[in-house]
This record gives structure tokens, C-alpha cells and sequence, in this order.
């Protein structure tokens, strides 16, 4: 019994360790061309979803770790600048920016 089990147990690691491997996500960051209302931006996190950022026009706005309210407020803020007339717009565009940089891999 022991040969056997032996025989099979390397295999069966080694095929689910494969599996897992298949669907787990990437060693890089993970980043996403976007355009929002108020231009084109990039959205990135990490390989585990623990440390996201956005990118826009050579800038970088981080995230503290994955709460990305507060850089999402800056990144709308410099976008949109001359853009928004009103609150509820601005606030849509804050929306558009959090929802973008939920990479999948959180």
C-alpha cells in the first residue's frame, strides 16, 4: 500500500501545483489601459491585488494598498480639472477610476 501510495501522490502534487499554476495570477503587475470622461489613464496592481496604482499623463497616483478612494479623489482632480461642472459628475468620474483599477487579482 505504501508503494503505491508512494507512486501517486508526487504525481497528483505535482499536477495540481500545475493546475493552480494555470490559474493563479502572474508574477507581473497587472495594469489596464482605460479612457474615463475626462482622458486616458492606466489602472495597476500587483500580481496579488495588494498594492494598486493609476498612471496618468507620466504621473503616478498610489493607492494606499488597495483602498484607492483617496488617489482616485487626486487622479479625478487633475483629469478633470476644467472639465466638470458639477459634484455629480465629478463623483462619477471618481466612480469610473475605482472601477477600473479592480484587477482581477484581488
Amino acid at each position: 500500500m505504501k508503494t503505491i501510495m508512494k507512486k501517486w501522490l508526487l504525481p497528483a502534487l505535482f499536477t495540481g501545483t500545475l493546475v493552480f499554476a494555470a490559474y493563479a495570477c502572474s508574477l507581473d503587475d497587472v495594469c489596464e489601459d482605460s479612457t474615463g470622461a475626462c482622458g486616458k489613464f492606466t489602472a495597476c496592481c500587483d500580481s496579488e491585488g495588494a498594492n494598486c496604482w493609476y498612471v496618468y499623463d507620466g504621473q503616478t497616483f498610489n493607492c494606499n494598498g488597495a483602498e484607492c478612494g483617496d488617489a482616485a479623489t487626486e487622479l479625478a482632480e487633475v483629469m478633470c480639472a476644467d472639465n466638470l461642472k458639477s459634484y455629480e459628475e465629478f463623483n462619477a468620474v471618481r466612480q469610473q477610476l475605482l472601477d477600473a483599477i479592480d484587477c482581477g487579482c484581488k
